[in-house]
């Protein structure tokens, strides 16, 4: 397993984490609803589909090979992993 790519999903979950307790509501410095559950929910949303588009643009089936969606060897197609993070995030929150 390629360990650069663990560190850095870890980190943008610390990171995610650190920003939304953070991130307040002006008038009284408290969290107007909790963020973090809909932008994890959105980074696993797009991890996922960008792996799926990585795969298909390799020529791989991902329902047949369901063990190559966690065993990252081909990469994560960063355009798709973008566009279904912000979809997720804007259907999650209105």
């Amino acid at each position: 397993m390629e360990f650069t790519l663990l560190w850095a999903a870890l980190t943008g979950v610390a990171g995610l984490w650190i920003g939304t307790r953070l991130w307040t509501n002006s008038s009284d410095g408290s969290l107007s609803e909790s963020l973090f559950d809909p932008l994890l929910l959105a980074a696993g949303a797009g991890l996922v589909g960008g792996r799926v588009v990585a795969m298909l643009a390799q020529g791989l089936n991902p329902v047949a090979n369901l063990g190559d969606l966690l065993i990252v060897r081909g990469g994560v197609s960063t355009v798709a992993a973008t566009v279904f993070a912000i979809g997720t995030l804007f259907l999650t929150t209105g």
